[in-house]
């Protein structure tokens, strides 16, 4: 009888610990991805990514950051529905704290000119994270699906907030003057292209928007 009830404990306690444990293997196999993430070497960080959600298939983090790796090297295959799949569990998961994962699907959808989708998605990133330095690019994301839409009142807003966030983001004074433009507001427009050209000088997208305004 003891000797059971010892077996039983046994049972319990490495049971009870095994999840804890498997989650922290997992903290440090996703550490792991992130580093190699940032240095380029994808294919191991999707190596380890996948070593992690064997170990711990609960974590978001698992599926949002391989769904930006494969966005990383999707010009080399089609891995568009593997990525909206990894975003979807991600949120699945997390659907409070996945604001990068949300960020990622805005911006597919945008791509695909799925304006309703990408403002939803965008919206929601923003919201989740509304300070973060990384909300800079939600910001003019959304811009740009509003400037899309004809909102150009809303785009306006939107590019503003980006540039109070960073002042020396060309896209969003970019998008600003194509949305003061828009509306006729040529003066403010011009200012905000000549910032865009003092920033990036040789960029194209600057570059068409002065050809585009006639300033050539």
């Amino acid at each position: 009888m003891m000797k059971m009830l010892g077996i039983l404990l046994c049972v319990l306690i490495c049971s009870s610990c095994r999840p804890g444990s498997d989650k922290n293997t997992a903290d440090i196999l996703i550490k792991q991805a992130e580093g190699l993430y940032l240095k380029g070497d994808y294919g191991q960080a999707l190596l380890v990514l996948d070593r992690a959600q064997h170990v711990d298939n609960s974590n978001y983090m698992i599926y949002e950051m391989r769904a930006y790796i494969l966005d990383k090297i999707n010009k080399r295959w089609d891995s568009g529905p593997i990525i909206l799949s990894n975003l979807n569990m991600a949120i699945q998961l997390a659907p409070r704290r996945a604001s990068s994962s949300y960020h990622l699907r805005g911006v597919l959808a945008l791509k695909r000119y799925d304006m309703q989708n990408a403002l939803k998605d965008l919206t929601a990133a923003i919201e989740m994270a509304p300070t973060a330095p990384k909300t800079c690019q939600s910001y003019i994301r959304r811009a740009t699906a509003y400037g899309a839409m004809s909102n150009y009142d809303s785009a306006i807003n939107d590019a503003t907030r980006a540039i109070e966030m960073n002042p020396r983001e060309v896209k969003a004074f970019v998008i600003r003057a194509a949305a003061y433009n828009s509306i006729s507001n040529r003066a403010e427009a011009i200012q905000d292209l000549e910032m865009a050209i003092q920033l990036a000088p040789a960029d194209d997208i600057v570059l068409s928007l002065k050809s585009d305004m006639g300033l050539e």
